[in-house]
């Protein structure tokens, strides 16, 4: 998730915060922030897909080692 968050975004303004993505996702900051820190390692397929969607991703992206 980290790296979708550092390297996914358009060039200006930057990288796109939890709130910006949570609004554009339906899912919850708190949420956002324990995938991002690997707090939490088990997304549901819900969320990955929405989060897929969000950042032009594959699901498979979230199985993948990066």
């Amino acid at each position: 998730m980290d790296y979708l968050f550092r390297h996914v975004h358009p060039h200006d303004p930057g990288p796109f915060t939890h709130p910006e993505v949570a609004a554009a996702t339906g899912l919850s900051t708190g949420l956002l922030s324990t995938l991002r820190s690997g707090k939490n390692t088990n997304p549901t397929k819900e969320t990955q897909e929405r989060l897929a969607g969000f950042f032009g991703v594959p699901v498979a992206f979230f199985f993948d080692v990066h």
